[in-house]
């Protein structure tokens, strides 16, 4: 899709959002992108994780993107570019708030996981000492 860059406003800075009107929210095979998805975005070979939002009230081709965002895909405002967006899954969803620009996102995601992998660790061992136990009350 072909979009004109403007800067994202106050509320989507540092959020690694981008946000495009609901007619030309399209994935690479031209289906609709449900807002708030994550998805790969590319823009001449640069790829970024981000959030794709909606635009009240906008049927313009643009796409309002933060100055982070805009950096690492090497846009400049009144550009316009071609856009590929391919939707990712959980696992993309994960990476995307693991390596969030905004901290309280990343941080609570990051602790999040790190407690599910120690939680699984625990259960682990724990299944590891009743297997024990019950081998050597039988023998």
């Amino acid at each position: 899709m072909k979009l004109r860059v403007e800067k994202a406003s106050g509320n989507d800075v540092y959020r690694d959002t981008i946000r495009i009107p609901e007619s030309h929210r399209r994935d690479a095979n031209g289906l609709p992108i449900p807002e708030g998805r994550i998805c790969t975005v590319t823009v001449a070979g640069k790829t970024r994780l981000v959030s794709i939002r909606g635009l009240d009230d906008e049927t313009d081709a643009i796409v309002r993107v933060d100055e982070v965002t805009r950096k690492a895909l090497g846009l400049s405002p009144g550009s316009t570019v071609e856009i590929r967006a391919h939707v990712k899954g959980l696992l993309g969803e994960w990476s995307w708030a693991w390596q969030a620009s905004d901290p309280i996102i990343r941080a609570s995601v990051q602790s999040n996981l790190v407690s599910v992998g120690l939680g699984t660790l625990g259960a682990l061992l724990g299944i590891v000492s009743l297997v024990i136990s019950v081998r050597s009350c039988i023998h």
